[in-house]
């Protein structure tokens, strides 16, 4: 039911043969360690598992451009990978950060300027065959000589964002919407200032998510989120997720999981959601509740109810996998 190897059941889930008591019973410490076998059963690989899996501080890629105030480029990647459409990456310098997003054609690309004009500006410009013009800006000052400033930058749907911090849509400064996407094939980095340090630091543990459908006709889908993330114990395993595509099926679903985004995750024995209520008591299932569900693929599935996702009918078998992007 996948595209290609390389990934990790997280969740499974057998419809109709599911153990009605499977999940309403399990604990917290259940969730965070695992159980089941997805070959033969209802399954959950574990929320410490995924943790440590997807954390995106492993092994940062850092270098120091120095005082430079050359034009070009340095390249990161000579060849992204071809899902990538996202980027968490921090910089300490006084000035002038300045990101490519390449095509690696005719000198089309995108750049991003942090702090620019004497710290007073960032913006989002597009070049087409060299020649560059400004499609938006913001004024704020968001680098500093001897701290790290955290951003993210994405490039998905033909728009363009730029945010602070390290959650994807969080703390958004920038956006624009092209007219004429390309693809994203390079990125480069340049800090274009003469402070004595200009450092980037790259994280580039990064998963994916994938989770497949067959619904009650027996008609087969999926969707993908191009970032997938667990935060650890303290923060009770916080999901966060990133651009969110429909990759297979003839009926169109919408982003039902982006509800859940950066909520910890709840147990019958846990009430970590923003309701006034226990909705894992509720409802007699564990997940990354709000207040409570848009998704409910964790809930128990008996006659009467099956479940369901915007587009998909209803769904007898469910599957999550992670896959690593880069």
């Amino acid at each position: 039911m996948t595209d290609h190897g390389g990934w990790t059941v997280i969740q499974k889930r057998y419809g109709i043969t599911s153990d009605k008591t499977f999940h309403k019973l399990r604990v917290f410490d259940e969730y965070a360690w695992g159980f089941g076998n997805p070959g033969v059963s209802d399954y959950w690989l574990g929320n410490e598992h995924l943790y440590e899996m997807t954390r995106y501080d492993k092994n940062p890629f850092e270098f120091d451009l120095g005082a430079n105030a050359d034009y070009f480029y340095k390249s990161f990647e000579s060849e992204i990978n071809a899902d990538r459409q996202f980027l968490i990456f921090d910089l300490m310098s006084c000035n002038d950060g300045h990101i490519q997003l390449d095509s690696g054609y005719d000198l089309t690309y995108y750049e991003i300027v942090l702090s620019g004009w004497s710290n007073t500006k960032s913006v989002i410009r597009r070049y087409d065959k060299g020649s560059g013009s400004e499609k938006t800006s913001h004024t704020e000052s968001v680098l500093h000589c001897s701290t790290w400033k955290s951003f993210w930058i994405s490039w998905d749907n033909a728009v363009v964002r730029v945010g602070k911090g390290h959650q994807y849509q969080s703390s958004q400064i920038l956006a624009w919407t092209d007219p004429w996407p390309f693809k994203v094939r390079k990125i480069g980095f340049r800090p274009y200032s003469t402070s004595a340090s200009n450092k980037f630091k790259v994280y580039q543990n990064n998963y994916k998510l994938r989770i497949d459908f067959k619904r009650t006709d027996n008609q087969v889908m999926a969707v993908e989120y191009e970032h997938f993330r667990v935060k650890d114990a303290a923060d009770k395993y916080r999901l966060y997720i990133g651009p969110f595509k429909h990759v297979l099926g003839m009926y169109s679903m919408t982003n039902e999981l982006w509800y859940h985004q950066a909520q910890q995750f709840s147990s019958y024995d846990q009430d970590n959601d923003v309701w006034g209520n226990h909705c894992a008591q509720y409802y007699h299932y564990s997940f990354w509740f709000k207040s409570c569900h848009e998704l409910n693929i964790n809930r128990p599935y008996d006659s009467s109810y099956a479940w369901e996702w915007t587009g998909a009918n209803t769904i007898k078998h469910v599957q999550m996998r992670i896959k690593r992007t880069n």
